[in-house]
């Protein structure tokens, strides 16, 4: 059992903007950290790698990846997958309070795709990192039903293609888009990991409201 606070704002000029500043707002007035800092998934990587995650594969990921998993396996996973790896084991533990932006495309999900500054295709997506935990993830949300049932079957496909279990597509979510949906953002914050990195608790089960000791 866990907890999750969602909320979603339309209408303003750049959600983005608005999502990112909103997150920035939360931790520097709700929370001991201060105001993170905002950096892309692209300045990470190319610290971290030396690798443009925008502009690479499957085989310059494997490379790296091999010291966590050995080279049969990471020659096995797709970029995606090698991108989380890196990402997770490499970068996320140096994220003491810091907002990542600017995702690769793969990575979208159900968020906007734009071109950057610097050129690559990302996904309109922020995630809020304290104490090395990922605590809320943000998108400044698709709202073109085509493009997202597009998506779903891409999706669908690359399953198939690594022997994973077929996941009905949301028509919920796909009949809603096409009967509208205002600019807008959405973020997803997990309640009980805030409570955690806040109060320095040393596992998640203490803040958890519906957790029994064994």
């Amino acid at each position: 059992e866990f907890s999750m606070l969602e909320w979603y704002r339309p209408g303003d000029a750049d959600p983005f903007a608005a999502m990112v500043n909103e997150l920035t707002d939360l931790v520097a007035t709700q929370s001991r950290f201060g105001a993170p800092t905002v950096v892309s998934y692209r300045s990470l990587f190319e610290a971290e790698l030396g690798i443009n995650p925008h502009a690479t594969d499957a085989r310059e990921l494997a490379y790296p990846a091999s010291d966590l998993v050995g080279a049969k396996t990471a020659a096995s996973l797709d970029d995606d997958s090698l991108l989380n790896l890196l990402f997770s084991h490499r970068i996320e533990p140096q994220l003491m309070n810091h907002i990542v932006v600017d995702f690769p495309e793969i990575q979208a999900a159900l968020a906007r795709v734009e071109v950057s500054a610097e050129g690559d295709r990302v996904a309109r997506r922020a995630e809020l990192y304290l104490d090395g935990v990922e605590i809320a993830n943000g998108y400044h949300e698709l709202t073109d039903a085509d493009e997202q049932r597009a998506r779903f079957a891409d999706d669908q496909v690359k399953r198939v293609q690594f022997h994973r279990p077929d996941v009905p597509t949301d028509e919920a979510l796909l009949s809603a888009l096409t009967a509208g949906l205002p600019d807008s953002y959405g973020v997803a914050l997990g309640v009980d990991r805030w409570v955690m990195v806040n109060l320095g608790a040393g596992r998640l089960a203490e803040c958890m409201s519906f957790w029994e000791s064994p």
